[in-house]
């Protein structure tokens, strides 16, 4: 019945995705008779969208940390209330939405060598909650801002939600693959109580232009940023790196620095 005249959203019927509210009836949303605001709506954006999504809608008023983009249309900055055939009513691919305002991150993952698997999947989420979080930069858990940290597994809880905390734990182990004969090198960097190198000393989260996130160039100390060259073997590597003479490492016959 809607359709005879609102023609324009004829394309509804068969879409894909459809917003679930929408499939159910356009009575859900709109008064077919008369309504408070424009549309005939019960309510204007996101308070309407908040009758039924009233736990994403606390979580992007109240959190510690707001997705910018709600700040200007609301859920319509990444949502089409009616659908578009995309999942979740996004305006484009879930793996690629975030890049529209994004365009840093993206160019800075594209000319990567190596990629984050969870940025590579273009599943963002992974690690940003979208509408709010309690951590910066809208992470889902904590993760050290800042160069030294002490350790601890809360520290560094939004990484351990997918690492190993043993490739961090052990002095003596084979969980990790950054080890000098059995010799774990992510505790020698890492697990300190006092200046803990965090995970940003070497890796770039997003992507970097080493193998295995490592960056070629590590900011942390005024205009000095760290160079970082590794040159990998088939069972370890040499880094040389500003922060200390080369060193080397090998998995199957530790080598004496």
């Amino acid at each position: 019945l809607c359709f005879t005249c609102h023609d324009d959203k004829a394309a509804l019927a068969k879409m894909q995705n459809l917003h679930p509210i929408v499939a159910d009836g356009c009575v859900n949303c709109h008064n077919p008779h008369s309504g408070a605001q424009k549309g005939m709506l019960a309510a204007r954006g996101d308070a309407l969208c908040a009758t039924c999504h009233a736990e994403v809608a606390k979580i992007a008023q109240t959190a510690p940390y707001p997705h910018g983009a709600l700040t200007g249309d609301g859920c319509g900055a990444c949502h089409d209330a009616h659908g578009t055939g995309q999942p979740r009513m996004f305006p484009g691919p879930a793996q690629t939405m975030c890049y529209a305002c994004h365009s840093d991150i993206e160019q800075k993952v594209k000319a990567s060598k190596s990629q984050h698997q969870p940025v590579a999947a273009g599943e963002c989420w992974s690690c940003h909650n979208p509408h709010g979080a309690s951590f910066p930069n809208l992470l889902q858990r904590n993760y050290p801002q800042d160069f030294y940290a002490p350790w601890s597994e809360e520290n560094y809880a939004l990484c351990l939600g997918c690492h190993a905390a043993g490739a961090f734990r052990y002095e003596r182990t084979i969980a990790t693959n950054f080890r000098n004969g059995d010799r774990n090198l992510h505790l020698v960097h890492v697990n300190k109580s006092d200046k803990g190198r965090t995970c940003r000393a070497c890796h770039g989260v997003h992507g970097a232009d080493q193998p295995r996130l490592v960056q070629s160039r590590v900011p942390g100390f005024g205009r000095w940023e760290i160079p970082i060259n590794m040159q990998y073997t088939a069972t370890g590597a040499t880094c040389v790196v500003g922060c200390h003479k080369p060193k080397s490492y090998d998995r199957e016959r530790a080598v004496s620095n």
